[in-house]
């Protein structure tokens, strides 16, 4: 960590803006891409500390952008190696296979695979590819030029050249708002002046120097496609957005190492803004520049500017990938179980008792008093329905719960129970299914803390509101058991499935919280509804044959 830190103050002294800003963007990107690989164990346990330690090593004390260049490609090699894969002419090809999986073609059954909605925003945002970056390096001046290599890099050169934000309309006010990125539009206009010929043919100065500046954007444009939502639009209607983020800052106010901002928005000829300062907080920054593309379907009164994002998040930084079935089942068994303990805690006074004392902890004492009154009037289907599943499946786990009122659905959990898997663990659960909390725990990394939702005040405790509501990826869970989703298949559902239930929201004032939950529920009739249609039609060709 120390050696983080020297890094870090190192690179704050190099005094030439758009080497510090390369610099800074390529480590910050390596960084990003490695807590990605070791929240999804694609980096053992064991080699994290050193393979750490290897990526910040090369950018201490860059002093050129040759350097710069050198420790763009080191830190992948490190990456690669630490993910036990073994760095080859496949570089690009390998890490969008670690990150999001293997392309697999939609269907109208099955939505468009991670992957292929990382290559589609790694495309429009005309970023080069990490191999041709390092193969024109490579066979400069050493072996004769590859005609298919040279042609990829200057079509995607072409491209590139191709792209202007015109500014020729802008206001005094826009104008001043645009000049903020000042370093980032400098950045973009030495990419402009590569010339291509003089770079393949090895003629002028060292190549590692021109292409350090791609390899950059290269870098962070990984990241950002892998955090870019299902359905992105920023990211596809503004080719330059990855190119414009800004690591320096306006003048005299350095944002290099600021958390993740959007800036620059809210007028056409913006195309969206830019996102400013440093990586750290870019799952949450990307969500919160895409949620102004998604539209409710009906009118709502909640926090959207907050609520989204957030839930945006929740599904983006895990990506639904390497679930296991018996996850799956897991929490479907316990949120059903949960709903059963209800249900017995309507029709037998008491098991009521034990049912609400455990309800008390995630909810007000109004709140209980509410649901009691409920339970006792036999409205079960009223009560169940204001119940969310985060709560369900926190009663389903509670051990004084455990034997009351047993039944298939208990016998079921007790008998997962018994093979002691570790993929069912309450920590592994957690990690799986759970959501980031980062104004809560200052940390990305996702978990259950089954808290009470907290009040939507506006301003700051309104994003505390969306990071204390746990249900939705345990909705999914238990949603994809029900419909018979495969599990390897959640990675492809889940993000549309969440998109549709954002675009749901329909919340009559402030406090109306449970219009997620309804949102969820009207999500999950429309995909029952498909599943059942999708049945029939395989019934009625089955009998046909």
């Amino acid at each position: 960590m120390n050696r983080f830190l020297d890094a870090c103050a190192d690179m704050q002294g190099i005094r030439d803006p758009l080497l510090r800003a390369d610099t800074v963007g390529s480590f910050q990107a390596l960084l990003g891409l490695w807590q990605v690989l070791a929240l999804q164990n694609q980096i053992p346990p064991g080699a994290r500390d050193s393979s750490f330690a290897k990526v910040i090593a090369p950018f201490a004390h860059v002093r050129q952008e040759t350097e710069v260049f050198e420790a763009g490609r080191s830190g992948i090699d490190v990456l690669l190696s630490a993910a036990q894969r073994q760095p080859d002419s496949r570089l690009q090809e390998q890490v969008v296979e670690l990150l999001v999986g293997r392309v697999r073609t939609g269907t109208a059954a099955l939505p468009f695979s991670p992957a292929e909605n990382f290559l589609r925003v790694y495309d429009a945002q005309r970023l080069f590819s990490l191999d041709t970056l390092f193969g024109i390096v490579d066979r400069n001046g050493k072996v004769a030029t590859d005609p298919k290599m040279t042609k990829t890099f200057n079509e995607a050169l072409a491209r590139l050249s191709e792209t202007d934000i015109s500014r020729g309309s802008l206001s005094p006010e826009e104008r001043n708002t645009f000049a903020v990125g000042y370093w980032s539009q400098r950045h973009i206009e030495q990419e402009r002046k590569i010339n291509a010929d003089k770079l393949v043919k090895g003629a002028g100065k060292d190549p590692r120097e021109t292409l350090a500046p791609l390899v950059r954007d290269s870098l962070v444009g990984i990241l950002y496609s892998y955090y870019a939502p299902a359905g992105a639009q920023l990211l596809i209607t503004n080719p330059m957005f990855v190119r414009s983020h800004d690591f320096i800052g306006p003048e005299g106010s350095s944002a290099t190492w600021r958390s993740t901002e959007v800036a620059g928005s809210g007028w056409p000829a913006s195309a969206g803004g830019r996102l400013t300062g440093s990586l750290i907080a870019l799952p949450y920054a990307i969500a919160e520049a895409e949620q102004n593309f998604l539209m409710p379907r009906r009118e709502q009164a909640l926090i959207w500017s907050d609520l989204v994002p957030q839930m945006i998040v929740d599904v983006t930084l895990t990506r639904w990938r390497n679930i296991q079935p018996d996850q799956v089942r897991w929490v479907s068994l316990h949120i059903r179980r949960g709903r059963l303990l209800l249900a017995a805690a309507a029709l037998d006074p008491s098991i009521q008792q034990p049912v609400l004392a455990a309800y008390s902890r995630f909810s007000t004492p109004a709140g209980v008093e509410w649901l009691r009154d409920q339970l006792q009037s036999g409205t079960f289907s009223k009560a169940r329905a204001q119940v969310p599943p985060s709560v369900l499946f926190a009663l389903a786990c509670d051990p004084a719960l455990q034997k009351v009122s047993p039944d298939v659905t208990s016998e079921e959990i007790a008998a997962m129970v018994s093979q002691g898997s570790p993929d069912l663990s309450p920590d592994t659960i957690a990690q799986t299914f759970g959501t980031p909390k980062p104004t809560l725990t200052h940390s990305y990394r996702p978990g259950l803390l089954y808290l009470r939702t907290f009040p939507a005040l506006m301003g700051y405790s309104s994003r505390i509101l969306a990071e204390t509501w746990e249900s939705n990826n345990l909705y999914y869970a238990a949603l994809a058991d029900e419909t018979g989703v495969p599990a390897n298949e959640l990675d492809a559902f889940v993000p549309e499935w969440n998109r549709s239930a954002i675009e749901n929201i329909f919340a009559t004032h402030l406090e109306d919280w449970p219009a997620i939950l309804r949102s969820l529920n009207t999500t999950a009739n429309a995909v029952r509804q498909r599943s059942a249609q999708a049945g029939t039609a395989a019934a009625g060709a089955a009998s046909e044959n």
